[in-house]
């Protein structure tokens, strides 16, 4: 903006300073010529434009600041728009070779053809800005495959859902059929309130299950997890936890399926030989 603005004071200067016929398009647009003087108001205000632009931009206060900032990329636009669009191109025919001077008036059709190229470059500049952004931001990156692995992808959907009041003759009988190792308790609404392992059934005498409800064997949950935890985070909640099975559930709390030790270390291998 600084260039230009010294060129436009050098060329200013050069034309009025020489005096000669020249300087009849300078003088047609920042004083009329004539009586002609439709550009005169356009070309003061695209000039005032410019230098408010340029002393926001040289102050650091303004220049760091997000409002004035955009206040002066504003003003260089339209500043320098009016200026080489008006500013430039008319005033090379005006005066013509006759010395006569036809002001020039946009018809509608070009101002329609105007309005399509902005919106075309506006366009353009939504679409470059909505990668710059997230690039800047670091909102985007770029991800290997074990950053984008989560519950879901590596989760076994083989579960069994009983509810406290199940017996434990039951429980224990569906967890034989299924060759499952454990089972996902869960309430009326269908969430995750609990869970029984393979273990906590055995620790149970053969003779005392009569009677016995799912609820007297129960446990905690000793960790859920949702279904969009990335595998390395899986890694550390089994082994924060203690345990060697992990519930997925949704954002309700209802239980997708199962994650295993053996799942995630299954999942990294298959990764690192890609």
């Amino acid at each position: 903006m600084g260039i230009n603005l010294f060129l436009l004071g050098a060329e200013i200067f050069k034309e009025f300073y020489s005096g000669s016929i020249h300087s009849a398009p300078i003088e047609y647009l920042y004083f009329g010529l004539h009586g002609h003087n439709k550009l005169v108001p356009w070309m003061w205000f695209a000039t005032t434009m410019n230098i408010t632009a340029f002393f926001l931009f040289m102050f650091p206060k303004t220049r760091e600041n997000f409002t004035t900032l955009n206040m002066a990329c504003l003003f260089v636009v339209t500043g320098v728009y009016i200026e080489k669009g008006m500013g430039l191109i008319i005033p090379g025919f005006i005066p013509d070779t006759l010395g006569e001077i036809y002001e020039y008036t946009p018809t509608m059709q070009e101002i329609l053809v105007t309005i399509g190229i902005w919106a075309s470059g506006a366009l353009l500049y939504t679409f470059l800005l909505k990668l710059a952004i997230p690039v800047y931001t670091g909102k985007l990156r770029f991800f290997s495959k074990a950053q984008i692995v989560v519950a879901r992808d590596i989760m076994s959907r083989r579960m069994t859902l009983v509810h406290p009041e199940t017996p434990v003759t039951d429980l224990i009988r569906q967890m034989i059929e299924k060759h499952l190792s454990g089972a996902a308790v869960v309430d009326e609404k269908n969430r995750l309130v609990g869970a029984v392992s393979d273990t906590d059934a055995i620790s149970l005498e053969i003779g005392e299950t009569a009677g016995k409800t799912t609820a007297d064997v129960m446990k905690p949950p000793s960790a859920a997890v949702l279904q969009d935890v990335r595998i390395q985070d899986l890694g550390k909640i089994l082994a924060a936890s203690g345990t060697n099975l992990l519930f997925v559930v949704d954002g309700d709390g209802q239980p997708l399926g199962t994650v295993a030790g053996s799942d995630v270390l299954k999942a990294l291998e298959n990764i690192r030989q890609e």
